[in-house]
């Protein structure tokens, strides 16, 4: 029910619940969690992979706007120092300083991923122990620097190679192609794939008013 009220007052996307669970979970998800005796890495590191018009962008902004929390990065051409930081030249004395990229810079916040295939894999495996670790560390002649980034990410993408996802024997294989590498794989803690078809076209993007039995529901709930 909580996902049909979000559908009809927040996303306007429909019969994709599964897409609105992991969205939400990933921004209610807490920074650490005690477990056996331990504190562990809690904040969420997900992925939204699909073919297009399937609402992943739509449901992704509608989450940021309706709990006022992220940002949103276009991936195209994304490098490493826009992601995670670098050196850069400033002032007139041409002295050489750090800049952190998007995801340090919202350490315990929340940053949407978009257009991740516009991103070439070497760039992504640059991130793979910052997303485990919760910190971005950069090496310099003479020193090196790090930055907090226990970001929660929301990895938002089509598929690498235009295929569409009913043409790979699993959702999975679809992601493997997309980063490449195992270990970048495995940091992801859930993934969610939708497929063009699964969701008719006339119910995925339907109109508020046809949706009487839940705005009902919701006003039957707001008198008591």
């Amino acid at each position: 029910a909580r996902y049909a009220d979000l559908a009809v007052n927040v996303t306007r996307i429909w019969s994709r619940d599964d897409m609105h669970l992991l969205t939400d979970l990933a921004f209610h998800s807490p920074l650490y969690l005690h477990f056996m005796g331990k504190l562990i890495k809690g904040w969420l590191d997900v992925a939204i992979m699909g073919d297009t018009e399937q609402g992943k962008t739509e449901v992704t902004l509608s989450f940021m706007k309706h709990y006022r929390m992220g940002q949103r990065i276009l991936c195209k051409n994304a490098t490493r120092a826009g992601l995670m930081g670098g050196m850069e030249k400033m002032g007139t004395d041409g002295k050489m300083w750090v800049v952190w990229g998007k995801v340090p810079q919202n350490d315990r916040g929340l940053v949407v991923l978009e257009e991740v295939k516009g991103a070439s894999a070497e760039t992504l495996h640059l991130l793979t122990d910052m997303r485990s670790s919760g910190e971005a560390s950069l090496t310099m002649i003479g020193g090196g620097f790090r930055a907090r980034a226990r970001t929660r990410l929301i990895w938002v993408s089509n598929p690498r190679d235009r295929r569409p996802m009913s043409q790979y024997p699993s959702g999975v294989d679809a992601l493997r192609l997309l980063m490449e590498t195992p270990e970048d794989v495995r940091r992801f803690d859930a993934a969610v794939f939708v497929a063009a078809g699964e969701v008719e076209d006339t119910i995925i993007n339907r109109s508020r008013k046809d949706a009487p039995e839940i705005i009902m529901m919701r006003e039957f709930s707001a008198k008591f």
